[in-house]
């Protein structure tokens, strides 16, 4: 029979067989930051625009350019010049005396014909062009009262330019909603060179400002109910916002209202 020794040594001997140290441990651990370094985790990325979007969107500038320049064209119509001290349009010199009148009285301007949104931009961008434009000619001086006349005229004008631009461009953006492109290029190109907006597009009037926030009410709420079947928004994807949507178009067509009663 085997004696108590030799069993001890081959416990001792089977126990270092059996048991491994504390480095072969951690040798048999798996890599935990290997392991993540082989298999890293997707980066999320943002949402790219489609090729059809991205033409929209140069279509869109290439319009809005091409209006603000018709509109630039002949804009000087009918300003005071030394041969009269007054704009030919019967409206301008009315509303130039509203803008005026909100320097004093900036919640009661006392004419209520129209809104007073468009008056209220007009005044602003008075303000800026005469901050950062060296103030201008002085109008208590009578020599100069007429030119500082002429330049807030001027501001209206070019004001109105850029609403009827404007308006091209959000027209071009419902239209690609419920047509295809050639429709949607055709209607506004259309609204491009419409006399009647046109001309109205170069006159301190409220009428242009007010359309403009008009069809931008219109916009939002076509999507609501989302792309036509067919169009050329069809494919853009887009969630539906309807809340957003809803809010931005009661938001629109308020500050159109604001510019003229009608809308």
């Amino acid at each position: 029979m085997p004696s108590r020794e030799s069993c001890a040594r081959r416990g001792r001997g089977r126990s270092n067989i059996e048991s491994p140290s504390q480095d072969d441990r951690s040798q048999l651990r798996p890599k935990r930051r290997g392991a993540a370094r082989r298999h890293p985790s997707p980066e999320p990325t943002g949402r790219r625009a489609s090729p059809a979007a991205k033409a929209s969107i140069l279509i869109a500038l290439g319009l809005f350019l091409a209006s603000l320049l018709l509109r630039l064209i002949g804009i000087g119509w009918g300003m005071p010049n030394p041969l009269h001290n007054q704009t030919y349009h019967p409206d301008e010199l009315v509303n130039y005396g509203v803008v005026q009148a909100l320097n004093r009285q900036p919640l009661t301007p006392g004419f209520y014909n129209y809104g007073t949104a468009y008056f209220y931009a007009v005044n602003f961008a008075d303000k800026v062009v005469d901050g950062y434009g060296g103030g201008g000619p002085n109008p208590q001086e009578p020599a100069t009262f007429w030119a500082k006349v002429g330049r807030d005229i001027l501001v209206g004008r070019v004001l109105n330019a850029l609403a009827g631009a404007g308006t091209v461009v959000v027209v071009w953006l419902i239209l690609r909603r419920i047509t295809t492109r050639f429709g949607g290029l055709f209607g506004a190109g259309l609204m491009l060179v419409a006399p009647g907006f046109l001309v109205q597009s170069r006159f301190e009037t409220v009428d242009v400002f007010g359309a403009f926030w008009l069809a931008l009410s219109a916009l939002f709420a076509l999507r609501i109910s989302g792309a036509a079947a067919r169009s050329l928004a069809e494919a853009d994807g887009r969630a539906p916002r309807d809340m957003r949507d809803a809010v931005l178009a009661g938001l629109f067509a308020g500050i159109a209202t604001g510019t003229k009663y009608s809308g």
